[in-house]
């Protein structure tokens, strides 16, 4: 209860509060904490999490004409495919953004 309350108490100082759906705060939540160890050592257990990318530099196949295809993996079949990203594809439109973000000019 007291990562709870302090939680909300930070959203509400932020003006994040009214962003929480309400159903958040009527669930029973089941806080994990764990020492993660001192300086240098949980700095590196938090930045695999925090410093993540949307696609990783070693799964863009070709960049050509604005066009960037990637390989990705299919979790039912396992099969990995690669995949031009269309702009125009609703399926895609997310992952274009991030490919734009990562992409070299």
């Amino acid at each position: 209860m007291i990562f709870r309350g302090k939680l909300c108490a930070a959203l509400k100082q932020a003006g994040l509060l009214n962003q929480v759906p309400r159903q958040v705060w009527k669930k029973d939540w089941v806080v994990n904490c764990k020492a993660a160890g001192q300086g240098r050592q949980v700095l590196n257990y938090l930045a695999r999490y925090i410093f993540r990318v949307a696609i990783t530099n070693s799964r863009l196949e070709r960049i050509e004409n604005g066009q960037v295809t990637f390989r990705y993996r299919d979790n039912r079949s396992q099969q990995l495919h690669a995949s031009p990203c269309r702009p125009k594809s609703s399926s895609t439109a997310s992952c274009c953004t991030r490919c734009r973000a990562v992409a070299p000019k």
